[in-house]
């Protein structure tokens, strides 16, 4: 990892999910954007599947891009959020757990870079659309 790169988190638990997103994010830290956020899904994911709770689905997206995006999620678990930096590159990501929703993302920037998430099924122009059921 690049000694100028540098994550933070902040988080609001509001059921009995346990996980320390603080701890993840450590041990998540990458050089690359994209490759933080691969890393953060897929180890909250595994988290989730030791828990016994992999019935739940998991959206990570720049923060910047939720305020421009239609979604709703019903039954929201936990909500948290990271701080990625290298350099003068910055970002906060939202961290949402629940178990059904929809967002449409379909005019923002695809890719790691900016969101991942687990389950559901993408739909719409560029597959912008998702649907957790």
């Amino acid at each position: 990892m690049s000694s100028d790169t540098m994550v933070q988190a902040n988080m609001n638990l509001n059921i009995n999910i346990n996980i320390d997103i603080n701890d993840i994010i450590k041990s998540c830290q990458q050089p690359g954007r994209a490759e933080t956020v691969q890393s953060v899904l897929w180890t909250l994911d595994s988290q989730l599947q030791q828990q016994r709770k992999g019935h739940l689905n998991i959206l990570i997206l720049n923060l910047s891009q939720a305020q421009r995006c239609n979604k709703a999620f019903a039954e929201s678990y936990w909500f948290g959020n990271f701080h990625w930096t290298q350099g003068f590159d910055a970002c906060t990501f939202g961290v949402w757990i629940f178990s059904t929703g929809w967002i449409d993302h379909t005019h923002e920037d695809g890719g790691y870079i900016n969101w991942a998430f687990t389950g559901g099924k993408r739909s719409g122009e560029g597959g912008g659309y998702v649907e957790w059921k």
